[in-house]
This record gives C-alpha cells, sequence and structure tokens, in this order.
C-alpha cells in the first residue's frame, strides 16, 4: 500500500490502480485519484493535457517523391510520415528533406498528422535533417526520431533541436515519437522513455506521444527469420506495449511487408489491437481502410459503453460501488475500458 501510494502522490497521478485499492486511498488525507482514459493523452513529458491525436493507421511516404506527398491529403490515414531515412537512397537524403520542407506548406490544411521522420543521431544526418524542415514556413508539428538505442541519443538529440528552433517555434512544442529498432534499444526502452519525459518537462520543446517498434531492423539486429505470424517478435512486441502504456504512449506496431496479402495483414492489425496496440504502420494505401478499422470500436461497442458510463453514473449517486449491466457485474476497471472506448470514439468521429 505504501509503494501504491507512493508512485501515486510522486509519479504516477494517472495510474490505473485496483478497485480496492483506489477506495482504500479515497479516504486518505490530500490524496486525490483521477481515471485520465487512455484516449485523454497524458505522460510523464507533458504537464498539460493535450488533445489526442489518433495514430491508428501510420503511413509512410519518401521524403524525395513529391507526387506521392501530394497524393495523401486524398488519403483518409492518421499519420503521414515524410520519411528522410530508411525510404530514401543514400544520395537523395538531401533532396529528401529540401522537398519536405517545400511541401509542408502545401499540407498544412491535411486532416492527418503529418510527420517528419529524421536520420538517427548517430548517423549525422540529423541535423541537416532538422535545420531544413524547421526553416520551412509551416516547420512539422510532429517528429519521429528512428534507432533510438539510449538515453543519451535523446539528449544529443534535444540539444541539437534547441540550438536549431526559433524562439517562436520553442513556445510552439512539438510532438515527438521514437523508434525501436534493436536489441539495445528494446532493453534500453524504459530508460530511454524516461530521459525524454525529464528533458521534455525541463526544456519544454516536446512532448513525448509514442513509440513505434521498427521490426525490420530489430529482426535483423537480433538474427530472427521474419515471419507474417510475428511469433518470433512476440516478447518485443509485448514488452513495447507495456513500457508505452506504463507512461501513457501510443504504441504503434509493426509493418507488416506483403502488402498484397490484405487478408494476412488483417489478422495481424486485429491481433495487434487486442495485444494493446494503438495504431499499427502501414506501407500502402490499400491497408490504412483495414487498420483503421481494426484499431477503432465499433459503433455497437460504442453505444454499449455509453449506456454503461451513463449506468455508473446513476449508481454513483446512490453509493453504490459495483452493479450489474447487461447481465453482468460491471466494477471500476470495466468503466474505465468503456471511458477509454467513449473517448477513442469521440477521437476518430464514431458517434
Amino acid at each position: 500500500m505504501k509503494i501504491l501510494l507512493a508512485l501515486h502522490r510522486h509519479c504516477y497521478k494517472d495510474v490505473i490502480l485496483p478497485t480496492l485499492t483506489r477506495s482504500v486511498l479515497n479516504r486518505i488525507p490530500n490524496t486525490k485519484l483521477s481515471c485520465t482514459p487512455v484516449c485523454s493523452y497524458s505522460s510523464l513529458g507533458n504537464n498539460n493535457k493535450k488533445k489526442y491525436i489518433p495514430r491508428r493507421s501510420v503511413l509512410y511516404v519518401p521524403g524525395n517523391d513529391q507526387r506521392k506527398i501530394q497524393k495523401v491529403v486524398s488519403l483518409d490515414v492518421d499519420c503521414v510520415v515524410l520519411d528522410c531515412e530508411d525510404g530514401v537512397a543514400a544520395n537523395r537524403k538531401s533532396e529528401a528533406r529540401n522537398t519536405i520542407a517545400s511541401c509542408l506548406g502545401s499540407l498544412a490544411g491535411c486532416k492527418a498528422d503529418i510527420t517528419v521522420r529524421v536520420n538517427p543521431v548517430s548517423s549525422g544526418l540529423m541535423e541537416e535533417d532538422l535545420k531544413v524542415v524547421f526553416k520551412s514556413e509551416h516547420p512539422p508539428k510532429t517528429l519521429m526520431l528512428p534507432k533510438v538505442d539510449t538515453p543519451e541519443e535523446i539528449e544529443r538529440f534535444t540539444k541539437r533541436i534547441k540550438d536549431i528552433l526559433s524562439e517562436k517555434q520553442k513556445a510552439e512544442k512539438f510532438s515527438l515519437i521514437t523508434m525501436i529498432e534493436s536489441a539495445v534499444g528494446l532493453m534500453n526502452l524504459k530508460d530511454v522513455i524516461l530521459q525524454a519525459s525529464s528533458l521534455a518537462r525541463s526544456e519544454k520543446l516536446f512532448t513525448l506521444e509514442g513509440v513505434v517498434f521498427g521490426s525490420d531492423d530489430f529482426c535483423a539486429d537480433i538474427g530472427a527469420t521474419r515471419t507474417n505470424d510475428a511469433k518470433e517478435l512476440l516478447y518485443a512486441r509485448q514488452k513495447i506495449i507495456t513500457c508505452a502504456k506504463a507512461y501513457r504512449l501510443q504504441a504503434i506496431d509493426l509493418v507488416y511487408i506483403d502488402y498484397k496479402d490484405l487478408a494476412g495483414f488483417q489478422q495481424q492489425a486485429e491481433q495487434g489491437a487486442r495485444m494493446g496496440f494503438t495504431g499499427k504502420q502501414v506501407i500502402h494505401p490499400g491497408q490504412i481502410p483495414i487498420v483503421n478499422a481494426a484499431f477503432s470500436p465499433s459503433k455497437e461497442r460504442v453505444q454499449w459503453a455509453t449506456e454503461m458510463i451513463q449506468a455508473f453514473d446513476e449508481y454513483q449517486k446512490s453509493g453504490q460501488g459495483a452493479f450489474v449491466f447487461d447481465g453482468k457485474m460491471i466494477d471500476m476497471p470495466l468503466v474505465l475500458q468503456a471511458r477509454n472506448i467513449v473517448s477513442m470514439a469521440q477521437a476518430v468521429s464514431i458517434t
């Protein structure tokens, strides 16, 4: 009990505590509990709650392909990643960053979250990527930082971006998403998140919002053979979900390489949603509607959640705890799940 209370007071204000523990803590002076749904984004690196940006579908577009970049405005995708990294040949890096900078203005009204994936800290190319894209009249609101292996790389990134951003850009803050792509990165994930969160609070330049699993680099790093059922990646996927959710971050699942196998893609997307991922990377527009559906609650589920919350509120007024709804016993964990469903439905406009 003392450990849970200490965690709540000093670290995890939005931690979901067991029903019994919550009832005990509610009787302790100066202890106020909150039931923040996963979708009402709150993390260690963000002192002020900000509007939840759904990233069910995360589509990569090569930064040097202006034709493909202009097409994204017509797609029903949550997040578009304009790529300076693996999707661009080494001799086209300069072209990619300059093309992205010139296209950001035309994408300003796009409903998708327009993200720029820069090159890794260790590549020697990241600083030039940052300088060019942040000189744009419409700088990116979200950055994706790949191949993060150690907390020191987050510190180096923060120092570089602090020198590059204008005072106005510093005040506006951008969203940061990191990528885990190696065994070392996976083992250091907790420390990376803690370092990024600490720097987000102290420097106030960005908010840490999510973690993406770079599965192909990870497989190469550990010597695994990539399969469609992804059994070789089960441990890594579970650890990424656990670390991300512990700090209220989004967790974005692996790429499905065989983009023509839509049945296999759907199966993996639905599996990822059941595991706890909040979204999935896509490499072809044909994958977008499948992944959006997999990571969205159905209208029937939204209706169930809405009615359950209404029933819960009525029972709370009468001073009752657990209650029966739709023939099942309901307690706080199920109510929290219902609130998460309603929050996600509101974020993606499901009614």
